[in-house]
């Protein structure tokens, strides 16, 4: 599994590699995103689906752009939260 500076790195590069071909491509990303938010937040969700479109399980990409372990606390929050007589 990812650590956070694994974690970091992957997104980086995933990042990098859509700036580069927006440039080679002459796109100018700030035309498409609203904010570095939201383009931060397309760079998470195109890594999540890349990884998951290539075969890895959803958990694992999860742990990979997260941290190790994220998956499973994120996991059991829901499931806690989703179970009778506990307030949402």
């Amino acid at each position: 599994m990812a650590t956070p500076d694994k974690s970091l790195d992957l997104l980086n590069k995933v990042q990098q590699m859509i700036i580069d071909i927006a440039n080679k491509d002459g796109t100018n990303l700030g035309d498409h995103f609203d904010s570095i938010d939201a383009f931060k937040e397309f760079v998470i969700a195109f890594t999540f689906k890349a990884l998951t479109d290539n075969g890895v399980e959803v958990a694992k990409a999860y742990d990979m752009i997260f941290g190790e372990g994220k998956y499973e606390a994120l996991f059991e929050s829901i499931w806690s939260a989703s179970q009778p007589g506990t307030q949402r």
